[in-house]
């Protein structure tokens, strides 16, 4: 493989004309990829496939392309990718450490299968994460540099900035990480987990907000964070967006790939929520926007949800059933959720 800086157009075009990206995806090794970035597969309407390599150790990006964004946040965010776009970084071995969620649902399906079940396959290690998130920014930087086709533009920009969203971006996960690894001493767990939702914010369209939910899991057997899950809600996503407040799930025996499975349920009438059901920008009567999505992402998070997504339930403040059912007052999570503004 070549490396990004002999990266030709023409590869890309005979990618395209093999039909590669229809094909099972085969990671090659860290031996047979060149030092730096090495463009495996790039479909406009499909995704981009890359690894990343530096010395020895290797990870790899994906991307895949979803619908349009909703009309309003097209036009309110002229100058934000058009398209939901999902975005994953992953080890060595195949595990996810890094992934950015488009909308409501991973636009390709066994990607949340993937997270899940490689989460759970292999120890992580301390070392080796710390080291998995610098070459996701390293490969990030490359990204940005390499001759992409114009066509691939969004791909290479949601791409770039999750390679960005790392621990060492955001102090508080510092300090975080100190006292959990403090309270370690006092427990027994020996595969245990802490995960923490930071909500973010933007104005949009002078009246309205935008929200989403950035994600983090420590493991306490590895004694380091060593995922995230960003999400967008059809619009910006959380990375990207101003800090809001923050709430966290306490100790769980299951990690964060358990989470933001999407609902199941089309309704607002039951307890299960309600977020499979159609975008709307003003939400309410069976739709639901971004601050229903984040309130519910929010909400798993610190109840330590997880399995089926028909068998969610809870309330805001309001008494709405959580939380596609927002239009009385979701847009202020202050005040219809545990979740403290400052860290």
């Amino acid at each position: 493989m070549r490396s990004a800086t002999a990266w030709q157009v023409p590869l890309w075009v005979g990618l395209m004309a093999a039909g590669c990206m229809g094909e099972v995806s085969t990671r090659p090794g860290a031996g047979q990829l060149s030092q730096g970035l090495n463009i495996l597969r790039a479909q406009a309407d499909r995704g981009l496939e890359a690894a990343y390599v530096k010395a020895d150790h290797v990870i790899y990006l994906e991307t895949r392309v979803g619908p349009l964004k909703p009309a309003e946040m097209r036009q309110a965010e002229p100058d934000e990718p058009q398209y939901e776009l999902d975005v994953r970084y992953l080890d060595a071995l195949g595990n996810t450490f890094s992934v950015q969620r488009g909308g409501d649902r991973f636009i390709d399906p066994s990607w949340a299968a993937d997270i899940a079940r490689a989460q759970t396959r292999a120890a992580i290690n301390k070392d080796g994460r710390e080291a998995d998130f610098l070459l996701a920014q390293e490969a990030a930087g490359a990204l940005e540099l390499a001759a992409l086709p114009a066509a691939m533009a969004e791909h290479v920009v949601s791409a770039a900035r999750q390679g960005r969203v790392i621990p060492s971006a955001y102090p508080e996960l510092a300090v975080r990480a100190a006292q959990l690894s403090a309270q370690q001493r006092d427990i027994t767990y020996t595969d245990w987990y802490w995960q923490e939702a930071d909500v973010f914010k933007k104005p949009v369209a002078l009246v309205g907000k935008h929200h989403a939910v950035l994600a983090w899991d420590y493991s306490n057997q590895s004694s380091s964070w060593y995922m995230n899950i960003n999400t967008c809600n059809h619009g910006t996503c959380a990375a990207s967006m101003g800090f809001v407040c923050f709430s966290n799930s306490g100790w769980q025996d299951h990690p964060l790939s358990s989470y933001f499975t999407g609902e199941g349920s089309g309704s607002t009438d039951s307890v299960s929520g309600g977020c499979l059901t159609p975008y709307d920008w003003w939400t309410g009567s069976g739709t639901h926007n971004s601050n229903d999505d984040a309130w519910y992402e929010l909400w798993q998070v610190q109840n330590g949800q997880q399995g089926s997504p028909w068998s969610q339930a809870g309330y805001d403040n309001g008494g709405n059933y959580f939380a596609c059912d927002c239009a009385a007052g979701c847009n202020d999570w202050v005040h219809t959720i545990s979740c403290w503004p400052s860290h």
